[in-house]
């Protein structure tokens, strides 16, 4: 889209006029992604026990998920559930 104006940003001389270029804007929504969604579990706690995970798991070079994932894990092998499924 173009529009004339006495602007000079972005702008190129034409003869009498100046020509400036509008850009067009990316609004339009966005689109739905392909394939299942995953589920998402949260849950609360102190700073003081996030910033302990998030150092935990900096330390072990991973994530507090893949932690957390594990202790899960880890716990219910220990009380006899079954294995839990790939996430």
């Amino acid at each position: 889209m173009r529009r004339r104006e006495g602007s000079d940003r972005g702008s190129k001389e034409t003869g009498m006029a100046t020509e400036v270029r509008v850009r067009k804007s990316n609004r339009g929504r966005k689109p739905k992604p392909q394939g299942p969604r995953g589920a998402s579990v949260c849950m609360r706690c102190e700073i003081a026990y996030r910033d302990w995970l998030r150092d935990f798991a900096k330390a072990e070079g991973t994530t507090p998920s893949k932690i957390v994932d594990a202790a899960l894990a880890d716990l219910a092998r220990q009380r006899g559930f079954t294995t839990p499924p790939k996430r």
